[in-house]
């Protein structure tokens, strides 16, 4: 009987693993819809109360934001508001402009609906547009959280900045990369950069607020 040498079943096997592999990322890709989650943890020295001050002024997204350029809160005409009037709300509606700095045409905007702001603990915030329709191709709810948590670890970073972000697939590509490696997949479309925003600079100061009206 004749046998197999060894770089015939080595052959052999990658053979099958690789149409196995195929076959699985086809069952994959031509699944249901799912939901899919990424949840990042970042320590900071940071109180909340701070954090807050950071995130609620609209206009300074860009500066922890990947990519960003302009942010503004706008009203039922895509206008911007007056910058006394540039304060985060629930309900409210901001449009942000993102430029990678390469050719013009790679530019583009992102519009959010805040679903949820609690001040000094939590903001939630839904793409419910995409000039460039990259993301929306690809999942048809988009949900960012970023959360102000006491730091369970303890030590001098006594706040945990959380980053939670939500999305459910709507491409064969985003179910399979979803699968396949999703903390690398999702990780990729969540733009709020919690790393500079740990690490942000003092806004009364360095970048000074409209007077507080209440």
């Amino acid at each position: 009987m004749k046998t197999l040498k060894v770089p015939q079943v080595l052959g052999l096997t990658f053979v099958l693993l690789s149409v196995g592999c195929l076959s699985y990322a086809t069952v994959v890709a031509r699944g249901p819809d799912v939901d899919l989650t990424f949840v990042r943890d970042v320590p900071t020295k940071l109180t909340p109360d701070y954090l807050d001050k950071v995130i609620r002024e609209v206009p300074r997204w860009p500066d922890w934001f990947y990519l960003g350029s302009k942010a503004n809160q706008i009203d039922f005409r895509g206008m911007p508001y007056p910058l006394q009037d540039q304060r985060l709300v629930q309900g409210g509606m901001i449009e942000m402009l993102f430029d990678p700095h390469r050719l013009e045409r790679d530019r583009f905007t992102l519009k959010y609906q805040v679903l949820d702001y609690v001040p000094r603990q939590k903001m939630t915030i839904r793409v419910v547009f995409d000039s460039k329709e990259a993301l929306t191709k690809l999942f048809d709810r988009i949900d960012w959280t970023i959360e102000f948590l006491p730091n369970p670890y303890g030590g001098e970073e006594k706040t945990m900045i959380r980053g939670i972000e939500t999305v459910h697939t709507a491409h064969w590509r985003a179910r399979l990369f979803g699968k396949l490696v999703p903390s690398i997949f999702l990780n990729q479309i969540f733009y709020p950069n919690l790393l500079t925003l740990s690490a942000i600079n003092n806004p009364d100061t360095v970048h000074p607020f409209p007077p507080d009206n209440g």
